[in-house]
Formats: C-alpha cells, sequence, structure tokens
C-alpha cells in the first residue's frame, strides 16, 4: 500500500490542481488493473493539504502505475513543481 500527503500553495494551483486529480482518478481506475484504490481527500482544517489513498497490488503494479504517460504528464509534469511540501511512504500490509 502507497500513501502519499501533498501540501499545495492554495493561492496559486489550488483549482487547477484539484481539477487535474479529477482527470487523473478515472485514468488509473480504467487503464490499470494493479491499481486497488486511487482516492484524494481534502483536509478541513487546511484546504491546501490532500491526503492521498493508494493501494497497489504489488511493487510491479506501483512501478507501472509511474510509467504511465499520464502520471508523467499530471503528476509529474504540472502538480508536482507546484508542490510547498511532498511527504510519501509506503506501507506493505501486515494484518488483514
Amino acid at each position: 500500500m502507497f500513501w502519499r500527503r501533498n501540501t499545495l500553495e492554495n493561492r496559486v494551483v489550488e483549482r487547477p490542481s484539484l481539477h487535474l486529480l479529477q482527470k487523473m482518478a478515472p485514468l488509473v481506475k480504467t487503464h490499470e488493473p494493479g491499481s486497488l484504490l486511487y482516492q484524494a481527500s481534502r483536509s478541513v482544517n487546511a484546504p491546501d493539504t490532500f491526503l492521498f489513498y493508494e493501494e497497489y497490488r504489488d511493487e510491479a503494479a506501483l512501478s507501472s502505475h509511474r510509467d504511465t504517460p499520464y502520471f508523467k504528464e499530471i503528476i509529474e509534469g504540472i502538480i508536482v513543481p507546484l508542490l510547498e511540501n511532498r511527504q510519501c511512504e509506503f506501507y506493505s500490509l501486515v494484518v488483514a
């Protein structure tokens, strides 16, 4: 399971980033059978903070996700350069 928290600069990127995230989710769901969960939530207390929940079947599925043209274009090409802070943590399932 892959968990990610992104903090965006509200004054610069709030609307475009939200729109791009909404564009990304259906692409992942349609084209990535190894993606088991792909969701983003917005903080109620800090609206420029987004929490991503991503779960992949295995490490290969995560790697495949990062190699897609839409990930490279939308996430790496547009969103990441605008981030104020990006924290990535990786988890593996230990109890189900």
